[in-house]
């Protein structure tokens, strides 16, 4: 240490010393440290550098020009509150404050209880005696004195007539309502109320023994209808079985005349394969297409079949045929 303070005292005169604090100046005005490296004549051989073995190194602390204020930060968040401090003592009483304005009047305030009745005072002196007054008005009849003993008994007199008759009294009020009766026996058994039904059937386009163009209605071939089962011409393949009952007005109608005077279409309605029921209707000639039996009846017994016939007389014709019985059951 000693023998860089004799260094340090060669270079500090003249251009030496002048250069360093070029240097130094040079630098940022800020506090720093600066170290330079010096041989044994006094020179400076570096600046802020690792000084060789034969060089001397001095260092020291060089502050700089002051700087200008940086701008003001941000205000910081509030602080927490402290804690209350102890009350103080009171202090002296004021000066009493002027009078306020009167007040307005107070409500009446209720009547106080009666007192006690004072003493009667003494009588006074008589008054004299006054006039006569007016006589005053008579007073009421007296009640009835005790009545005298009875008289002998007198003679009785004739029978007086008959008096007229009287008013009729109002009517009296009626009285409650009786207890109800016990039920009666149950009547018998009433008749069966009769259910109608309309019975409808026809060929309904079927085609009988291979014809087509409608059902063939002819003197060599007799076709049967069953209820809503079509036509054939064997009574087996249509006839429908059928609760007993009874049958009537029977209605027939075909989409073509037979178309010549002579031609007939018979229909008549089958029982259980027998269709001489009675039951039956005709359409002849030409421009007639409907016919009808309204008044002749037939009976069934339980699963009877029933089925309506059809025939022709005179020359075949072709024709489709629908048909309507009432059935009573």
């Amino acid at each position: 240490m000693r023998r860089s303070l004799k260094s340090a005292a060669r270079w500090t005169s003249g251009a030496a010393a002048a250069l360093l604090f070029a240097v130094v100046g040079a630098s940022n005005a800020q506090a720093q440290t600066t170290s330079i490296c010096v041989n044994r004549a006094g020179r400076i051989k570096g600046i802020d550098t690792n000084c060789r073995k034969n060089l001397d190194s001095l260092s020291w602390l060089q502050s700089g020009i002051q700087g200008s204020p940086g701008p003001l930060g941000p205000q910081g968040p509030a602080g927490i509150a402290g804690a209350q401090g102890p009350q103080g003592p009171q202090g002296a009483q004021g000066p009493a404050g002027i009078a306020g304005a009167p007040g307005l009047a107070g409500a009446i305030g209720a009547t106080g209880a009666t007192g006690q009745e004072g003493a009667v005072g003494p009588a006074g002196p008589a008054g004299a005696v006054g006039a006569t007054g007016a006589t005053g008005p008579t007073g009421p009849t007296g009640e009835p004195g005790p009545a005298g003993p009875a008289g002998a008994i007198g003679t009785t007199g004739p029978q007086g007539p008959q008096g007229a008759q009287g008013d009729i009294g109002l009517t009296g009020i009626e009285g409650p309502q009786g207890l109800t009766g016990l039920a009666g026996p149950t009547g018998p058994l009433g008749v069966p109320g009769v259910e109608t039904t309309l019975l409808v059937g026809g060929d309904f386009g079927a085609e009988v023994a291979g014809n087509t163009g409608g059902t063939q209605l002819n003197p060599a071939t007799t076709i049967f209808m069953g209820p809503n089962d079509g036509a054939d011409s064997a009574i087996a393949n249509v006839a429908v079985p059928l609760p007993a009952g009874t049958v009537k007005k029977l209605f027939v109608q075909v989409d073509f005349a037979p178309g010549v005077s002579a031609q007939t279409d018979v229909f008549r309605v089958c029982i259980a394969g027998n269709c001489d029921t009675g039951i039956t209707c005709t359409i002849t000639g030409i421009g007639q297409t409907q016919c009808t039996d309204p008044t002749d009846t037939a009976t069934l017994s339980d699963g009877q079949t029933l089925s309506v016939e059809a025939a022709a007389s005179g020359t075949s014709h072709f024709t489709e045929v629908t048909w309507s019985l009432e059935y009573q059951h």
